[in-house]
This record gives C-alpha cells, structure tokens and sequence, in this order.
C-alpha cells in the first residue's frame, strides 16, 4: 500500500474515529485531546499493518473496532491511575503558587529535563512506552527494531534519567 493510498483511507477515517472516540470521553476534561490520541493511535496501529490491509474485508469496521478498544482500555487505565496537573492547584492568595504546585512544576521541569538529554531515537522509544504505553513487540514493529535492542535501549535510557538525576542532587 503506498502513502497515497494509505492517507485516502485515514482521511476518510479519522472524523468517524474521532467522533466515536468523543462519545467515549465525555466526562472527561481533556475529551478533545484523548479522543485526538486515540485516533492517532488508531491511524498508527493502521499504517504498522498496512501491508495486509488489502486481506481485511472491512477496513472502517476492523478501524472502528480498534478505537472502542483502545477508548476502553484507555479510560480503564485513566480510572485507575491518578494524574497531577498544575493547573489543579490552588494559588495562593498573594497570587503565588502554593508550595504544592511549586514542588509539582520543579518535578515536571526535572523530568522533561531528564528526558530531554536522551538521545532522540532513545527518547521516541522511551516515550513510545512511558507516554503512549505500547508493549515492546509494538514498538519493536513501529520502530523496525528487534526487541531484545528496544528492551536494551528502555534499560540504558533509565540508567542514563537516573545517573543525570543523581548528578542533579
């Protein structure tokens, strides 16, 4: 399947998809950004199998499938997972930060600072597991990598966050 082809199929997808995918996140306060996630998930998990594409009989209804499933385990996950944000913070009367949100915004500039002095291939494959949650075979598929070198690779770059963290202290 070349990219022409591909994309003519994602176009005619991704609004479905996103539709679908907002129906799933309503309750929630970031629905636009985790159904736009989903659909690029979607769309990627569609283009790592583009070579058999043209054996499923139905490529909307298998893409459809996908999405719900990903939409289910996603806010699984959301549910059982709790997640800091900044912006949930109270400020302090004087308009200043309380110390909470201070603490929260040092640990997020350290860490993007961490993942930062990755290399990039090493960073994609870090974020492809940490951010996007992929297993290993998919990232070894994404990346055309074998998977033993993206284990590898998972392993060198948290030795690399934690020595850069250690020189930090």
């Amino acid at each position: 399947m070349t990219l022409a082809e591909f994309e003519h199929i994602a176009s005619g997808l991704r609004m479905k998809l996103l539709s679908l995918s907002l129906t799933y996140f309503a309750s929630l306060s970031e629905q636009r950004n985790e159904a736009e996630d989903v659909v690029q998930d979607v769309l990627l998990k569609l283009w790592s199998e583009r070579e058999r594409l043209d054996e499923i009989e139905n490529i909307e209804s298998w893409a459809v499938t996908i999405a719900k499933n990903m939409c289910v385990s996603r806010l699984r996950w959301l549910s059982s997972h709790s997640t800091v944000r900044i912006a949930d913070y109270e400020i302090a009367a004087d308009g200043g930060y309380t110390s909470h949100a201070v603490e929260a915004q040092e640990c997020a500039n350290m860490l993007r600072a961490l993942f930062g002095a990755l290399p990039k291939n090493t960073r994609k494959i870090m974020w492809l597991r940490t951010v996007k949650e992929l297993s290993l075979d998919e990232i070894a598929v994404l990346t055309g990598r074998p998977k033993t070198s993206v284990k590898s690779t998972l392993s060198m770059a948290r030795r690399m966050m934690f020595d850069k963290l250690k020189e930090m202290e």
